[in-house]
């Protein structure tokens, strides 16, 4: 073969897109591979659920789970001494819906008994696609707020369709949209995960958030505990004969949940930067913001070999690069606060960053307005955010992330030092999650 051909076929070898097959293997490693997933008979998990939408939700409630093999779920959520329930035992599904009152247990469709049965599944359907018979294409990248996460559609055997978008870096599900036929209608809600937390040497999100697509995520769901190969009964998901009671007790000593990165794939070499490297930047505007594109804050870490930058705008928001400086993406549109006073990358994990809003200079042409709900948030590199209000300060001049913990303290402009706990979702985690 001719040289200049060799060389081509070499390159367009080492541009060719990752398989089907090689995306689920390593899906199914991230999660802890598949030796553990199939160790892991059944989940309990406890926590709280959040109704409402937007960012401050109205309804805190109790939440409770168990997902059994094969396909076993019973879903309780415990407001006010009342207790929903959804339960499918493998075969039929069954509810308990004291809110709308119905108290006692009643039968659902064949509809929601094939959700429920989905929602049971403890791999989810990217793992074992081939034997659960579902089919699955590779439809390239996609941005899911800021990250070009892999997307791929399942063709469920039931005839529903799920959209799963996989982290680039981790390779954990970020989001997943659903498209399923209730009572002879489409119905698409998306999901997002985060907070991942291993237990039993497998990686569980613990944050959840759900809503239609398109619009606000009226469902967020936070556990704080989660428990592998318990005591799980069949009966527990069965159509009672009685009255429909709770049946699932919070933990009494609760192991704390440990969310910590996974491990990288492929981590890359360490770049070199040099005056031929920087030579070649030019200045230019990265985004929206008054007086000629304000930047107020920049943050920086060398991860993987590649240059992280989140660029902070007075006016404009938060703007992400994982190249350098090359590409700029926004990653605080959809707040509802723009101006923006600080940013930092935590300290332990640079896949979370903290965003402190407002301003500092107050003399420039940002309105008291958008710097009045002056607020720290965190988010994993991805499409949520936690929210943490500290008093005493409409601004955020500076964020001082402590190197022990993954928790900052956020200098207000009286100078005083405010600390701030939480965090958001993602495949990274911390404390209270992504």
């Amino acid at each position: 073969m001719h040289p200049a051909l060799l060389v081509a076929a070499a390159l367009s070898a080492a541009v060719s897109p990752l398989t089907v097959d090689e995306i689920v293997a390593r899906h199914t490693e991230a999660r802890g591979g598949a030796q553990r997933l199939a160790a892991l008979q059944n989940l309990k998990i406890s926590g709280k659920a959040f109704f409402g939408g937007g960012e401050d939700f109205a309804v805190t409630a109790e939440f409770a789970q168990v997902r059994k093999r094969p396909n076993r779920i019973r879903t309780e959520v415990t407001l006010q001494g009342l207790t929903a329930i959804d339960a499918y035992d493998g075969q039929q599904s069954w509810s308990v819906d004291p809110f709308q009152g119905r108290k006692d247990p009643f039968r659902t469709t064949a509809d929601e008994a094939r959700g429920l049965a989905q929602d049971a599944d403890l791999e989810g359907a990217l793992i074992g696609w081939r034997e659960k018979g579902n089919q699955v294409s590779y439809l390239g990248t996609e941005d899911v707020d800021g990250t070009p996460a892999h997307k791929l559609r399942v063709a469920l055997k039931e005839g529903d369709v799920q959209y799963v978008y996989l982290d680039p870096d981790y390779f954990l599900e970020i989001r997943r949209v659903s498209e399923r036929r209730i009572r002879g209608s489409e119905r698409v809600t998306e999901t997002d995960f985060g907070a991942y937390a291993q237990v039993n040497g497998v990686w569980i999100p613990t944050s959840v958030e759900s809503g239609r697509k398109g619009g606000p995520k009226t469902q967020r769901f936070t556990f704080e505990s989660v428990e592998g190969n318990v005591q799980a009964d069949d009966e527990l998901f069965r159509f009672p004969a009685g009255p429909g009671t709770r049946a699932i007790p919070p933990p009494q000593k609760p192991a704390p949940l440990v969310a910590r990165p996974p491990p990288l794939k492929g981590m890359a070499q360490s770049a070199v930067v040099d005056a031929g490297v920087i030579s070649g930047l030019n200045a230019r505007n990265i985004g929206s913001a008054t007086m000629s594109g304000r930047i107020s804050a920049i943050a920086g870490r060398k991860v993987d070999g590649k240059a992280l930058l989140y660029v902070a705008s007075a006016s404009g928001g938060v703007w992400k690069s994982q190249d350098g400086g090359t590409t700029f993406k926004p990653v605080f549109d959809k707040q509802p606060v723009q101006s923006i006073g600080a940013v930092e990358i935590d300290p332990k994990n640079p896949q979370v960053f903290w965003v402190g809003t407002g301003e500092s200079w107050t003399r420039n042409s940002v309105s008291s307005e958008t710097a009045s709900t002056s607020r720290s948030m965190a988010a994993r590199a991805g499409p949520a955010w936690g929210c943490r209000r500290p008093s005493g300060s409409r601004r955020s001049p500076s964020i001082r992330a402590t190197p022990t913990w993954s928790m900052p303290a956020r200098r207000a402009s009286s100078g005083a030092t405010v600390p701030i706990a939480g965090s958001t979702r993602r495949p990274t985690a911390a404390g209270a999650g992504t």
